[in-house]
């Protein structure tokens, strides 16, 4: 409500940034709030929130996409994915592999390992929307543990949506037997 409120006294002459459509756009969320009465009723409220937002679930692909060619043509080009090693300034700190292909940035992993204990923190995962499926953070996680054989890894606790990447790497391999590999 706040940001309803100053975001039209914010709109002046020669300055439009946007915000007469924030703050249009706030009015008919506030709208919709009142018209569902969720601004009175924590039952309402609750049930808004779950039109809004769902339990999130592991992404399942369209298993028909592998009979199409432009899948095909993606997946070769993932194989052409170029990795580099942005290495920690101090010890034990972030490292990051970049995945690139050509010059477009379509992945990263970030992560963090001591050499002394000889165990690894994976942080992060992300590849671009457009290259999910393609095995580009499989073949990250691949370089990342070719690069640190041995090593007990761990990660934190991930998003649902990230059921079918883990189940997907378990099934190839990458992410079991590499020194205690789990999730903590």
């Amino acid at each position: 409500m706040a940001a309803a409120a100053v975001s039209p006294r914010r709109d002046g002459e020669g300055y439009d940034d946007g915000w007469r459509e924030t703050a249009e756009l706030l009015d008919r969320a506030l709208l919709m709030v009142r018209d569902a009465g969720a601004n009175t009723s924590d039952t309402a409220r609750d049930g808004l929130l779950g039109q809004l937002f769902p339990d999130p679930g592991p992404f399942r692909w369209d298993t028909a996409r592998r009979r199409a060619p432009e899948w095909w043509l993606r997946r070769l080009a993932a194989v052409r994915v170029r990795v580099t090693q942005q290495p920690s300034r101090t010890q034990a700190g972030i490292q990051r592999l970049s995945l690139r292909l050509g010059s477009l940035l379509v992945g990263r992993v970030d992560y963090q390992v001591c050499e002394r204990c000889r165990r690894g923190y994976l942080r992060k995962i992300s590849v671009d929307g457009a290259y999910k499926g393609y095995g580009i953070g499989t073949r990250g996680l691949l370089r990342l543990y070719r690069r640190h054989p041995g090593y007990d890894w761990r990660t934190s606790t991930q998003y649902a949506t990230a059921g079918t990447f883990w189940a997907g790497s378990l099934r190839s391999g990458v992410a079991a037997g590499h020194g205690g590999d789990q999730v903590v």
